[in-house]
């Protein structure tokens, strides 16, 4: 089969894409062309320096009006607040945002698009280290020596594993590791991770004297267990977690530092201490 590669199939499909509204299909209908010649034009396209961009499906050529500029701190702002949309809006709300930036920048030049973006992503990175550094501190003793761990995930699930390395992907953090049964590599993503111990570790708890608090947000994603925790539930953007720790004060002040992200649940005698401690701070403050 001969791939049909015309000079008006190329502008018929830079016409559409500049339009901004179709998808893949509904440009190969309209244009009457297979699969492979749509691509062999797109990347036609590419090679002549139009940015060809693809999101839900819809293809288009990022402009840049060159109609305003801004100023370097302007730029950071706006990767500031692309970065608190990233950590504590809901996925959905967070890319309306950011899709509002991308309209929004395109008016300016390639340059301040770019630099506001890589300014984001250097806010997102830096967050998520900050965020995973105790799961990954944990985690990177055990690959030092080339030792086994036990791991528990937030859906119970326990496994032993000898762990290689960390991965990044698309702003997840992945775990490398060989599996000690089966004995093969694998990944499993860094938020699911609840408790690390040693192969042979275990861990006593004290049930009746347990302090039941809540996480929320991207925070029941990071957290990992201390030696006197345990996981009780797990849902999509919160875990419920039963400290057995005598050291109620610590606790609470450690506790206090997750700020709207964290609950205590029960024992009642808990939760008004709690609350009293979170008053005394706020009275400090005045």
């Amino acid at each position: 089969m001969t791939i049909e590669l015309t000079r008006e199939n190329s502008f018929d499909i830079l016409r559409l894409f500049f339009e901004e509204t179709y998808t893949k299909e509904e440009i190969l209908q309209k244009l009457s062309i297979k699969n492979p010649t749509f691509y062999k034009h797109v990347q036609l396209l590419k090679n002549a320096g139009f940015d060809i961009v693809k999101k839900n499906n819809i293809y288009f050529i990022r402009t840049y009006k060159k109609l305003v500029k801004i100023a370097e701190h302007e730029k950071s702002l706006l990767a500031y607040l692309g970065f608190l949309s990233f950590y504590l809006l809901p996925n959905v709300k967070m890319n309306i945002f950011v899709e509002s930036m991308d309209k929004m920048l395109r008016l300016c030049t390639k340059e301040d698009y770019q630099g506001t973006f890589n300014n984001l992503e250097l806010y997102k990175i830096a967050t998520i280290e900050k965020d995973y550094k105790d799961k990954i501190d944990a985690i990177q003793k055990y690959i030092d020596i080339n030792a086994n761990i036990k791991i528990i995930l937030s859906s119970k699930k326990e496994f032993f594993v000898t762990p290689i390395d960390f991965v990044w992907k698309k702003e997840k953090v992945y775990l490398r590791y060989i599996d000690s049964l089966k004995m093969k590599k694998s990944t499993i993503l860094l938020e699911n991770i609840v408790k690390i111990t040693s192969q042979d570790g275990c861990n006593m708890d004290n049930y009746a004297k347990e302090t039941i608090f809540e996480l929320y947000g991207k925070l029941a994603k990071s957290y990992l267990l201390k030696e006197e925790e345990r996981i009780i539930d797990s849902f999509k953007d919160r875990i419920v977690i039963a400290n057995a720790s005598t050291d109620k004060n610590t606790l609470f002040k450690r506790l206090l530092r997750y700020d709207i992200f964290c609950k205590v649940l029960f024992p009642k005698n808990d939760v008004e201490e709690f609350q009293n401690l979170i008053k005394k701070s706020l009275d400090n403050i005045e």
